[in-house]
């Protein structure tokens, strides 16, 4: 840690969304606080990076319909197949060893539905798409902070 309190390094920060130009925006925005950003466009290769690169955040949409990856079976009887997800937010929220990576769902709608669900599966937050923006991305920086203080 430096003097400020800031991490040495970057944080990294995992954007898994099949729309890739939400991804590229929001790495924009994470470019702003000088973060590493890698962006994917399904739950197969966030896995593969969540193994090999360890982000400290995900920000993790919250609809992707056509992605092929399977949860564990415990979770593939707990989750819809359209929820995969939930399941993936809840595989990684409940794993010992990424107790420190911080969640944040993301979606275009804003039901409280939905909202329930997202956090009911691990997120730590929520947020509608249009409504995410550099002060709401700069606040999971602060939960960062708390969450991995030894990044």
């Amino acid at each position: 840690m430096n003097t400020q309190g800031e991490p040495e390094t970057p944080w990294r920060v995992l954007i898994v969304d099949d729309l890739p130009t939400w991804g590229d925006s929001i790495s924009s925005i994470a470019g702003l606080f000088e973060c590493d950003v890698r962006v994917t466009t399904n739950l197969t290769a966030a896995v593969h990076e969540l193994a090999r690169w360890k982000p400290q955040l995900i920000i993790l949409d919250l609809h992707m319909p056509r992605d092929e990856w399977e949860p564990l079976p415990l979770l593939s009887l707990k989750y819809k197949p359209n929820q995969k997800t939930l399941a993936f937010c809840e595989q990684v929220t409940t794993h010992p060893q990424l107790s420190h990576v911080v969640v944040a769902m993301v979606s275009v709608e804003n039901q409280l539905e939905q909202q329930a669900l997202a956090l009911e599966a691990g997120a730590h937050f929520f947020y509608t798409k249009g409504e995410f923006n550099v002060e709401k991305f700069e606040f999971l920086l602060s939960r960062l902070r708390v969450e991995s203080p030894a990044a």
